[in-house]
């Protein structure tokens, strides 16, 4: 059977199958079986969950609040937790998705990536945010160890310096 013929014919037969769902659907009735692309087997989500959730557990630093949260990670000892945390709670309330503050034109001075130990304890030291600026690595935040203010929003590719550009070959 040569190819066209063979499309040609599967073409038709998908038609006569959605003609013949649409007809049942048309009258009211449900398909008499699932589509395929649904399964039939029970989700297996019944196990008992061997973890406990416990309220409250992580301290946040004093006047900090819990904004949008992107990571969380063991750390190496087993026992203490990273979190990457978005800077806390906006001027409206919600949580935030960026560290940029808007308002002041400024990054926040809330660190964005916190560790917990075993009690929940805030024990991470103080970070530094970097941003290539002019082909280098320089430091944007916080304010009294930044090398360069930050750029943002990031200028749009035809903007950005010729070095700094992505070659695409």
């Amino acid at each position: 059977m040569s190819r066209s013929r063979r499309h040609t014919l599967a073409f038709v037969f998908l038609l006569t199958v959605a003609a013949g769902t649409w007809q049942t659907l048309a009258q009211g009735q449900a398909p008499a079986a699932p589509p395929v692309a649904q399964s039939t087997v029970a989700p297996t989500n019944d196990a008992p969950n061997p973890y406990q959730t416990v309220e409250g557990w992580a301290k946040m630093p004093e006047g900090r609040e819990w904004g949008s949260t992107s990571a969380v990670d063991i750390d190496k000892d087993g026992k203490s937790i990273w979190v990457g945390e978005r800077c806390g709670k906006g001027p409206d309330g919600r949580a935030t998705n960026t560290c940029w503050n808007s308002q002041a034109g400024e990054m926040s001075k809330l660190d964005p990536v916190l560790k917990f130990d075993a009690t929940g304890k805030n024990v991470a030291k103080s970070m530094v945010m970097y941003q290539v600026q002019h082909e280098d690595y320089v430091v944007v935040a916080p304010s009294k160890w930044a090398s360069a203010k930050p750029v943002y929003p990031a200028p749009t590719w035809d903007k950005r310096e010729a070095g700094a550009q992505v070659s695409r070959k």
